[in-house]
């Protein structure tokens, strides 16, 4: 079980590399795309990417096909220790063995019923160990990330934001703005077609991306795909902070989730990660109510309505915009919003931010 482990281990580790390898290749390619037109280049840096694909593929073919080896060996010599055991006792109960201590009924007894019991524990902890060789992998690769300086995650997150301007505002190589201005308590709401680039805006000034700047503040951000923890209600609402329960059901009401509450088995502290998946719709309502409970000055909104019904975006835009009155707020959204809640506006077209 040790040896398919470590193979296990080091499979792992070459599949992040070829992950991490294919991710870089795409997005030269991706940065490229018009010198590539312009040699018309597509067709082999196109086939380049199949053949890389392809290669990723056999290696994760390969990391399954290990772990179920690793499994099956497990259980095989499980369900063979059990008979070895069941053997030895048997025949020493008919006196044909006699290596160690005399066995009695009873002794023998209680044997054959723990043996199963210790060995599905270490079934339990080769699935663990898998869980763990995985996680070390990829380890190794996102250390690096982690550690780099380049792009402070909200940098000076202690001050108090007193306003943005760039000039040549440039988000990489695929999004600019000749220039932008965002004063305290502005609220700009942010348009433009799918793809357009919006979301890239976001994460660019708050930090996520790499830009020539960035906000400076404390911001809370509501993306269109919130991260749900596999841990507590609990522990994804207050995160590093600590709440009273009394404020914990008080945003979980606001934004209309005392209903899918009320049906937790163990209230804050059901595990999410042992109950049903949950909707789009109320990942992104437990998504606001995490950001309720935060004192920022700046909110960054990416479709934070997306997957509600019209009549819930209508009642949570407005406790948004309510709570929002004197905070700084970059609002991206598809859905109709009241002009008057806004002081700017933005339109995002062909990799150009136009400010109106």
């Amino acid at each position: 079980m040790v040896i398919v482990g470590k193979g296990a281990g080091a499979l792992h580790r070459k599949h992040f590399l070829a992950l991490a390898r294919l991710g870089g290749m795409f997005t030269d390619r991706l940065n490229a795309l018009p010198m590539l037109a312009n040699y018309n280049a597509n067709k082999k840096q196109t086939d380049l990417l199949v053949a890389a694909s392809d290669e990723l593929n056999k290696r994760t073919m390969n990391v399954v096909g290990v772990a179920f080896l690793s499994n099956s060996v497990l259980d095989f010599f499980a369900t063979l220790s059990v008979a070895l055991v069941a053997v030895f006792i048997g025949f020493s109960l008919l006196g044909e063995l006699n290596i160690g201590p005399s066995i009695e009924l009873k002794d023998g007894l209680w044997i054959l019923l723990t043996v199963p019991l210790l060995l599905s524990e270490m079934k339990k902890l080769g699935a663990i160990y898998h869980q763990k060789a995985k996680a070390e992998a990829a380890q190794e690769n996102l250390a690096p990330l982690l550690s780099s300086t380049d792009m402070p995650f909200n940098p000076d997150s202690t001050q108090p934001f007193s306003g943005f301007e760039a000039k040549a505002f440039r988000a990489g190589d695929v999004l600019h703005a000749d220039k932008l201005v965002i004063s305290p308590h502005d609220h700009i709401l942010i348009s433009g077609a799918s793809g357009s680039g919006k979301t890239l805006l976001l994460e660019a000034l708050s930090a996520k991306r790499e830009s020539s700047h960035c906000l400076k503040g404390k911001v809370v951000w509501l993306t269109q795909q919130p991260v749900v923890l596999p841990s507590s209600v609990r522990q994804n609402l207050c995160l590093d902070d600590v709440y009273d329960d009394e404020k914990l059901l008080q945003v979980l009401f606001q934004v209309e989730l005392t209903s899918w509450f009320e049906a937790l088995p163990d209230g804050l502290d059901t595990q999410l990660s042992y109950c049903p998946e949950l909707s789009g719709g109320e990942a992104q309502r437990l998504s606001l109510a995490r950001a309720l409970l935060r004192e920022a000055d700046i909110w960054l909104l990416d479709e934070p309505t997306a997957h509600l019904s019209d009549s819930q975006h209508h009642r949570l835009s407005r406790l948004i915009h309510s709570v929002t009155q004197d905070k700084t707020v970059l609002w991206a959204s598809h859905k109709a919003l009241p002009a008057n809640w806004f002081t700017h506006f933005w339109n995002v077209k062909h990799q150009q931010v136009n400010v109106q």
